[in-house]
């Protein structure tokens, strides 16, 4: 059992260095659908990955957490940057890129101990029972934000010329 923890720990950056390439390609032609697209596999993975306790299911674990490696978005803001950002503004516009994935590092860990204050089931739509506990908040946390931040790129992102 302990193999699968650390498959299971592994599986998300295993996923990140094909989701690299991936997006490196991607994004020669524009950045919204590469995006639209890591935001919807984020949302997605985290909800699989929230679900899997309910289920007693490694399957959903591993296959949320390699969807959230698959997901992350840190070759196309990168390159999002290098694209955009002015040659004098770009080294402090990488390094507040930087600062925040930092403090998305820091705070993640805090919102789970946090949240494992809360134990409650409820009835959601399309998802049915869903469990909320210190295991299963952080998946659900993170999927509803990553899936506001998809609905944000579809109504308000425009492409830079």
């Amino acid at each position: 059992r302990e193999e699968r923890g650390a498959f299971l720990i592994g599986m998300t950056p295993w996923a990140a260095m094909f989701s690299a390439v991936l997006y490196s390609v991607w994004t020669n032609s524009g950045f919204r659908r590469p995006l639209i697209f890591s935001a919807a596999m984020l949302a997605t993975g985290n909800l699989l990955y929230a679900s899997a306790y309910k289920y007693d299911s490694v399957t959903y674990a591993l296959v949320g957490r390699a969807m959230t490696g698959l997901g992350g978005p840190r070759g196309i803001n990168r390159r999002y940057i290098a694209d955009t950002a002015s040659v004098e503004s770009r080294t402090s516009v990488s390094a507040a890129f930087v600062a925040c994935g930092a403090l998305g590092m820091a705070v993640g860990p805090g919102l789970a101990v946090f949240l494992e204050h809360f134990k409650f089931d409820a009835d959601v739509p399309l998802l049915g029972d869903v469990q909320f506990n210190g295991m299963t908040g952080p998946g659900y946390v993170m999927a509803v934000a990553w899936g506001l931040y998809a609905i944000v790129l579809v109504l308000a992102f425009k492409e830079p010329v």
